[in-house]
């Protein structure tokens, strides 16, 4: 039996831009940004109220992010 959702993770092609609107149009806190190297951060939000977080990924060159 599921019991809940630790992350749901969100490919993104601007992690900066997804950042400004997770945050500032949905009402998203950020919780962690690290850099993992040159083009990759592991960037995660926090969702008032739940326990799940979202996490933000830079996608690879020619795939269709979900998101911003």
């Amino acid at each position: 039996m599921i019991r809940g959702v630790k992350f749901a993770s969100i490919p993104v092609a601007d992690q900066d831009r997804a950042i400004a609107f997770y945050t500032e149009k949905l009402g998203f806190r950020l919780l962690a940004d690290h850099p993992f190297d040159d083009k990759q951060r592991w960037i995660e939000l926090g969702i008032p109220g739940a326990d799940t977080r979202v996490v933000l990924f830079r996608t690879d060159a020619g795939r269709s992010p979900a998101a911003p």
